[in-house]
């Protein structure tokens, strides 16, 4: 940002032409400026973008969402949570639409989900900032469960495109579905291909694009679009499984419990760039969701911290550093504490965690404040009166609360 501000001041004399035509329509000016808390200097860069924008392109494209998302971003950096609810509802959608998110140059899809990650992470922010206030629900949806099935888009992402992966191994076994699958496939490269060749059209000064072949270009993504919309409905009629890991739906919060049997309650964690958020799910009653004032770099050190007894270098047993228990009670006062009327009553706890969480056990946070005693014979019996929450509920691992509706939808393995 104080290199965009430095090549302003440097081209004061020109402000009108190269700046605003080189400098001030670039999204990473007007991010920066989002990210340092002067959303409202780049609100008009963006509408104007966005204005612009819309007219050659039309509401459904890619590159028009990801406008839409940073004017949300920089109306709720300004203070307009109404206005950036709306700007956010109107992106979302265009951008999780596979055809909007797959294909085309590394570059180009790198910096797309790059986007899509800064702007799903301030979504989420804003919605846990409405919840319980005068905004939350107005257009039918409580932000909980908005931010719930986002929350879980970022932490399946990668998870996703590895299943998709492997999703093409099992098209191979089936020539109707193999077939379908390689179709379904290239339209989607191509659309992809046309997507970053149209960016790069657009990307060149007014007097050196053709209107012609601009409209030639959305003509054919249209046209693509449409055809893969009806290869991918002739494979969800045909082959509904391979459908869902292909292009999976993100989850609701119902959809979640549904699948959550007598005993059990669902712990689902998002770590953002500003806060972490916490939403525990049982499979009878309300639903516990609470934001946390640790950020993803604060939640990085404690489990850092905390593993460093679970991964230990020393030689011998004498060697093991003594186990953190101030810190790892200082995450289960932050993360499961607040969230107790949502799964203190169940037996077993079905965990979903994002960023450093998911590389930390639950089961060895203690439930309550405590000091290790004295050690004395055997090794580490002072760690005997610890309460750790293993003592009460067995913890399981998913990488994602869409796994959770797959694995429950096998079928049952032979119990010998």
């Amino acid at each position: 940002l104080r290199e965009f501000d430095r090549i302003k001041g440097d081209m004061e004399e020109d402000q009108e032409s190269h700046y605003q035509t080189f400098i001030a329509s670039k999204p990473d000016l007007w991010r920066s400026l989002v990210m340092e808390g002067r959303g409202s200097e780049a609100l008009p860069l963006v509408r104007a973008s966005l204005e612009k924008t819309v007219k050659i392109l039309g509401e459904g494209h890619s590159r028009v969402a990801e406008i839409r998302g940073i004017l949300a971003m920089a109306l709720a950096a300004a203070g307009d949570r109404e206005g950036a609810m709306a700007e956010f509802a109107k992106a979302i959608p265009v951008l999780l639409e596979r055809t909007n998110r797959s294909g085309g140059e590394e570059e180009t899809r790198t910096r797309s989900e790059f986007n899509l990650g800064l702007i799903l992470d301030a979504y989420i922010r804003l919605l846990a900032s409405v919840h319980g206030t005068s905004l939350d629900g107005r257009d039918g949806v409580k932000a909980a469960a908005e931010a719930f099935r986002l929350a879980d888009v970022v932490r399946g992402r990668t998870v996703m495109r590895a299943v998709a992966a492997s999703s093409v191994r099992a098209a191979a076994k089936d020539p109707v579905l193999a077939n379908l699958a390689r179709r379904e496939q290239d339209a989607l490269k191509q659309i992809g291909a046309l997507n970053g060749l149209l960016t790069n059209v657009l990307s060149a000064p007014a007097d050196q694009q053709k209107p012609e072949d601009i409209k030639d270009m959305r003509s054919r993504i249209d046209t693509l679009r449409s055809a893969r919309a009806a290869l991918m409905k002739e494979i969800e009629t045909k082959f509904p499984d391979y459908a869902s890991l292909v292009e999976p739906k993100p989850i609701s919060i119902e959809e979640a419990r549904s699948h959550l049997r007598p005993g059990e309650a669902l712990i689902a964690t998002y770590g953002g760039e500003h806060g972490t958020y916490v939403w525990a799910i049982p499979q009878q009653g309300p639903t516990a969701f609470a934001s946390t004032g640790l950020d993803e770099k604060q939640l990085t050190q404690l489990v850092t911290s905390i593993r460093s007894s679970l991964d230990p270098q020393g030689g011998t047993l004498g060697n093991i550093p003594a186990f953190d228990l101030a810190n790892a009670y200082r995450l289960y006062a932050a993360l499961l504490q607040p969230m107790e009327a949502g799964w203190k009553d169940s037996k077993r706890l079905i965990v979903v965690a994002h960023g450093a969480l998911g590389f930390l056990p639950f089961s060895v946070l203690p439930t309550h404040a405590v000091t290790l005693g004295q050690e004395a014979e055997p090794l580490f019996s002072n760690y005997r009166a610890v309460p750790w929450l293993a003592r009460t509920h067995a913890v399981t691992y998913l990488p994602s609360v869409a796994s959770l509706s797959i694995l429950r939808g096998l079928s049952a393995g032979d119990p010998a």
